[in-house]
């Protein structure tokens, strides 16, 4: 399990990094999240790279 957490954080990390320098205004990527419709790429990217490395720190503590 601690080989996947740690795949899944540099993924995460990987995912959060490419998607803050697609869009790197944190503003845009905030009222994207919120508006229906409309979404980044850069913020699609980060939100799955915060989820990756929710779940490999959980694998890892676990």
């Amino acid at each position: 399990m601690i080989v996947i957490g740690i795949i899944l954080i540099l993924t995460g990390g990987g995912c959060w990094i490419y998607g803050d320098s697609l869009n790197n205004d944190y503003e845009e990527q905030i009222r994207s999240v919120w508006n229906v419709g409309k979404t980044n790429p850069g913020s699609i990217f980060v939100i799955i790279g915060i989820i990756a490395v929710i779940i490999g720190a959980i694998l890892i503590l676990t």
